[in-house]
C-alpha cells in the first residue's frame, strides 16, 4: 500500500448479515485512519465484500471485482473478502491476478493487519469473533439489522452456508442488548434481528437461553419501539415464541419463515426436518395465536426431482395459504452441497417458467391483500423523502402525484417488501405516524397522515 494512503472504497454484496460484516470492516478501517470515498478511482484500497449463496450472487461478485479492477487508480490495492473469498480463495487468486488480498470470512475484523501481508488469508470460520457492536452502520439511523448468531446447524441439502460460515454460534444476550442500546442512542426506532436461523438462537448456550429469553431481555432493558424477527426456520418456531410476539406490542406481528417448498418429497430431500402437514399446521397456529399476523416466506422452485405434480402442489399451496409477502429463489446447483449430486436436475428454462408462474400468482395475491387495507389506519415509520412520483410499484400501474415521503407499516420489512408512500407535512426519517391507507398497488400502498 502506498505510504500515507488513507482512502478506501467498499462495496458490500449479498444479505444483510454479510453487510453487517462489511460495516465492522468499515469501522476497523476508520479506526486505522482511513476515510471512505464514493469514487473507486480516488481510493487507495478497493474492497469487494462478496456473496456466494447462489450462482447469481457469485456472478454479481465476480462482475463487481472485474469492474472495480478496471476502475481503480494506479497503485491502488484490490481486496476481495467475504463468502466468495472463503469458498474459492485459491481460484480467485489464480484467475484474477490483479487481486492483491483475499480475505475469508472472519478476517474482515483484521483487515488493517492483513494489508501488505500474505496474499491469501483464510481459516476455519469457527475461530472468528462474532461480536458486531463496533461497526459503522450503513443503514439510516432509525432502523438497523442486528446479527444474533453466526453459522447454522440445519444442514439443508441445497445450502452452502454451513460450509462457509460454520456451525451455530449464538452471541451472549448481554452483548446483543449492549449493541441494541448503542443503536438506540444513535436514533434507532426499528430493530431487525437476523441470523441464518434466528429461531435457533441459543440452542448452543448451556444455560438454555433461547430466543424468547433474548426478546424478554430486549424488552426489559431497552425502549426500542419496533422489534422485528427475520429468518425463522419453521421447525424451530415454538408456541412460546408465538405467545411473546402476540402479547408484546413492541415485537411486530411479522414473522419471516422460509418454507422453501410444500411437497413432502421435496422437503424430505431438502432435509428441512418438517413436512407439509407440519408447515400447514404451523401457519394455522401462528395465525390463530397472533392477531393480524403478516407472514413473509421464501420458496425454492426447480429443486431436483420437482416434477409437474410437485410444482402444481407448490402453486396451489401459494394460492391457498396466501402469504402477504413472498420471495421465490430459482434453484441453484451448488458444489459441496448434498443436492449437487442428485439426479433429475431441471433445465434452466423450465425453472424460469415456473418462477414466473409463481411470481405472477403472488402478485395477484399481494394486490388483493393490499386492497384489504384501504380505509384502515396503520402505524407507519418514515424512511425517506419520495422523489419519484411516477409510480408506486415496480409494475408502475398506479401513480400518486402528492406522495411526499416513503415509509412502511409493520407488515413491510425494510429492503425486501413493498413500501407505503405517505402524504404529510413536516415529516422526518424515523418519525412514527398514523396513516390512513387510500390506495393499493401490487406491492405498495399510499396513505395520508392523520396524526404525528
Amino acid at each position: 500500500m502506498p505510504k500515507g494512503s488513507k482512502r478506501y472504497y467498499l462495496i458490500a454484496l449479498g444479505c444483510d448479515k454479510n453487510i453487517i460484516d462489511a460495516e465492522v470492516m468499515a469501522e476497523r478501517l476508520k479506526r486505522g485512519g482511513f476515510n471512505a470515498t464514493e469514487s473507486p478511482e480516488n481510493a487507495d484500497i478497493i474492497i469487494v465484500h462478496t456473496c456466494a449463496f447462489v450462482d447469481s450472487a457469485k456472478e454479481e461478485s465476480i462482475d463487481a471485482i472485474l469492474r472495480l479492477e478496471n476502475e481503480k487508480g494506479e497503485g491502488a490495492k484490490l481486496v476481495v473478502s467475504g463468502c466468495l473469498a472463503q469458498r474459492y480463495p485459491n481460484e480467485l487468486a489464480k484467475e484474477i491476478e490483479e487481486i492483491d488480498l483475499v480475505l475469508g470470512v472472519g478476517k474482515h475484523t483484521d483487515i488493517i493487519e492483513h494489508l501488505g501481508g500474505q496474499r491469501i488469508s483464510v481459516s476455519s470460520p469457527e475461530n472468528w469473533d462474532i461480536d458486531t457492536i463496533d461497526r459503522l452502520p450503513s443503514t439510516p439511523k432509525h432502523y438497523a439489522f442486528l446479527k444474533v448468531s453466526e453459522g447454522c446447524d440445519n444442514r439443508c441439502s441445497y445450502c452452502v452456508i454451513p460450509s462457509i460460515r460454520g456451525g451455530l454460534r449464538s452471541r451472549p444476550i448481554k452483548d446483543i442488548v449492549t449493541e441494541s442500546k448503542w443503536l438506540r442512542e444513535r436514533g434507532l426506532v426499528e430493530l431487525n434481528l437476523v441470523a441464518q436461523d434466528v429461531a435457533s438462537y441459543g440452542f448452543d448456550i448451556p444455560d438454555g437461553s433461547g430466543l424468547t429469553g433474548l426478546l424478554e431481555s430486549l424488552l426489559q432493558e431497552t425502549d426500542i419501539p419496533w422489534i422485528r424477527l427475520l429468518y425463522l426456520h419453521p421447525k424451530n418456531i415454538t408456541k412460546e415464541l408465538m405467545d411473546i410476539v402476540s402479547s408484546e406490542e413492541r415485537i411486530l406481528n411479522y414473522l419471516d419463515v422460509p418454507m422453501q417448498h410444500c411437497s413432502d418429497k421435496i422437503l424430505k430431500s431438502m432435509g428441512r426436518g418438517i413436512g407439509k402437514e407440519g408447515i400447514v399446521n404451523l401457519i394455522d397456529e401462528m395465525r390463530s395465536r397472533i392477531e393480524n399476523l403478516y407472514i413473509r416466506t421464501s420458496l425454492i422452485v426447480g429443486y431436483p426431482g420437482e416434477g409437474e405434480r410437485e410444482f402444481n402442489e407448490l402453486y396451489e399451496f401459494i394460492k391457498n395459504v396466501r402469504f402477504q409477502n413472498l420471495g421465490v429463489f430459482r434453484y441453484s446447483k451448488e458444489e459441496g452441497t448434498m443436492a449437487f449430486d442428485l439426479k433429475e436436475h431441471l433445465q434452466e428454462d423450465v425453472i424460469e417458467d415456473r418462477y414466473e408462474i409463481l411470481m405472477e400468482a403472488q402478485r395477484e395475491i399481494s394486490f388483493v391483500e393490499n386492497e384489504k387495507l384501504v380505509g384502515k389506519v396503520v402505524e407507519a415509520i418514515i424512511d425517506s423523502e419520495y422523489s419519484d412520483n411516477s409510480k408506486i410499484s415496480e409494475a408502475g400501474n398506479k401513480g400518486h402525484e402528492k406522495a411526499l415521503m416513503r415509509g412502511r407499516f409493520y407488515g413491510q420489512a425494510p429492503e425486501v417488501d413493498g413500501e407505503l408512500l405517505i402524504n404529510g407535512e413536516e415529516l422526518l426519517p424515523g418519525d412514527v405516524v398514523d396513516v390512513v391507507i387510500t390506495e393499493a398497488a401490487d406491492y405498495d400502498l399510499v396513505g395520508d397522515v392523520i396524526d404525528k
